[in-house]
């Protein structure tokens, strides 16, 4: 019996032998291929990453400098500011300020927050009384209705018992109203 890959002798050892070339050739490639794809395929996403990364960086570079360019703007507006507050106490002799000039300021602070208290004051008194005045506008609002209410029920007794009515003022009745809404 002879194996498919062994041959005994000759002729036959020759094509086996091809065969067993033919076999391993063919593995090779698979190989080769498998290989050569899966590499390709790392390349292209080693390039997607590369791409990704670049925007970020290009993101995070311009983010920084924007940091910076405020950074150094808050520095220049300090050295303004620095720079004017020294001149203001050069230009108005701040370093000779007295215990006399202290005293007269918080006098006036303290004037100026009595001032503010008493309009506050003002202001909360005045509130109140308009509270009282407009409770006492609902309250008459409210016996006008009921007022309305009793001459209306009134008219109907008086329809009801003898059918006759006094004569009507010349009054505009039309700019009452027909419910009992407020109106104002």
């Amino acid at each position: 019996m002879k194996g498919a890959l062994i041959s005994s002798a000759g002729a036959n050892h020759v094509i086996l032998s091809k065969q067993i070339l033919i076999v391993l050739v063919v593995i090779a490639l698979c190989a080769a291929f498998l290989f050569y794809h899966t590499e390709e395929a790392k390349v292209a996403q080693s390039l997607r990453n590369k791409e990704h990364v670049s925007e970020q960086n290009e993101r995070l570079k311009a983010a920084n400098k924007e940091l910076y360019d405020a950074r150094a703007a808050a520095k220049d507006g300090i050295v303004s500011l620095e720079d004017a507050v020294t001149d203001f106490d050069v230009s108005h002799n701040v370093s000779t300020i007295t215990k006399d000039i202290v005293v007269t300021l918080r006098q006036q602070i303290t004037d100026v927050h009595a001032a503010f208290a008493k309009h506050e004051a003002s202001l909360d008194a005045k509130t109140a009384i308009l509270d009282a005045k407009e409770d006492i506008l609902i309250a008459l609002q409210n016996q006008l209705s009921d007022k309305t209410i009793l001459v209306r029920s009134m008219e109907a007794r008086v329809i009801a018992l003898n059918g006759t009515l006094p004569p009507k003022s010349s009054y505009d009745h039309s700019v009452l109203p027909e419910d009992d809404d407020m109106f104002w």
